[in-house]
């Protein structure tokens, strides 16, 4: 059986709107019985626009090689989540919901509106909820979180900076991705500039207002990475560990909960066992072998010996952070 995942709604996106209503295969039941409501997992824009690309008409219950073009993190964890679902034994399709802001997104799961999300989430933000969220055994653990300082590809004089130097650029993040704010505290970035998602944050560095933002390393032999027709490349020979470890949430207060994260947690054992999440971010290139050689960038310490990791202030975006 090859039940549907359905993926609606109006988005805002490239400086205009798109009305979405899109259909993918999603197996992840054998039973017969269908309910009639599909249970909603927030994905982002980005991320089902990609994961549409990469999966085309395959199965992604049938996915054992997630390399090749438009695969990522967020890409493949989508996947895995419907692999860890179907492995653990859950019969529910999914709706995909378009995620447009991190924090709504854990407000909405806490409050039973979703059910969970497509991508992992630092521990640290979704522990803020308290109990009103089940948190599922670490996809990332701490310390393998392993990105890169990205720039636009024309600022050939950044790629090839020292680290001592990158501290004098403006950098782009989200003030709620908590993890990687406290982090670039730590590293001594005090120009930190604050966007939206992904693709503002691209467009952000495009108009000028800001030169730096971090990212994940793709599968690609330059390293580059493309976001609507901007292409970005990588601060040479340095990356940076973001401290943290990422997991699956789910709502303790939806009524399939319970359930869901029974089977999530049953089917993560089994994907990790047979080595496939480790095989899924090697292969999409998250965990990256052309990057393992080079040095982490250390946060800069204070007098008293601990990592400056205060609360500078940081440069404020038009397009803040929903």
């Amino acid at each position: 059986m090859h039940p549907t995942a359905l993926i609606q709604g109006c988005l805002h996106c490239t400086g205009r709107l798109l009305c979405y209503l899109l259909l993918t295969g999603l197996a992840v039941s054998s039973q017969a019985q269908q309910p009639a409501e599909p249970l909603p997992v927030a994905v982002s824009v980005d991320v089902i626009e990609d994961y549409e690309r990469f999966l085309g008409p395959r199965d992604p219950l049938a996915i054992s090689d997630f390399s090749g073009p438009f695969s990522r993190r967020d890409v493949v964890e989508l996947i895995l989540l419907q692999q860890a679902l179907h492995l653990g034994g859950f019969g529910w399709p999914l709706t995909f919901i378009p995620e447009t802001s991190y924090r709504r997104v854990i407000r909405q799961m806490a409050a039973g509106q979703l059910i969970s999300t497509g991508a992992s989430k630092w521990h640290l933000d979704l522990a803020s909820a308290g109990d009103a969220l089940l948190i599922s055994d670490a996809l990332v653990e701490n310390g393998e979180f392993i990105v890169g300082i990205y720039t636009l590809a024309t600022h050939r004089h950044i790629q090839q900076a020292e680290a001592d130097q990158l501290r004098q650029w403006r950098i782009i993040s989200n003030q709620h991705w908590r993890a990687d704010v406290h982090t670039l505290q730590a590293l001594g970035f005090r120009r930190i500039t604050y966007g939206g998602d992904w693709p503002s944050m691209v467009r952000m560095l495009d108009a000028g207002r800001g030169e730096l933002v971090l990212a994940p390393f793709p599968n690609r032999d330059d390293l580059s990475i493309e976001v609507n027709g901007s292409r970005l490349l990588p601060v040479e020979h340095i990356r940076v560990a973001i401290s943290g470890s990422r997991h699956w949430a789910v709502s303790r207060k939806h009524p399939q909960g319970p359930a869901f994260f029974a089977a999530l947690q049953r089917g993560l054992a089994q994907l990790r066992l047979q080595g496939v999440v480790e095989r899924a971010y090697r292969q999409s290139g998250f965990f990256n072998a052309q990057t393992d050689q080079w040095p982490i960038l250390k946060p800069v310490v204070s007098a008293g010996g601990e990592p400056a990791v205060g609360s500078p202030p940081a440069e404020r975006s038009a397009e803040g952070a929903q």
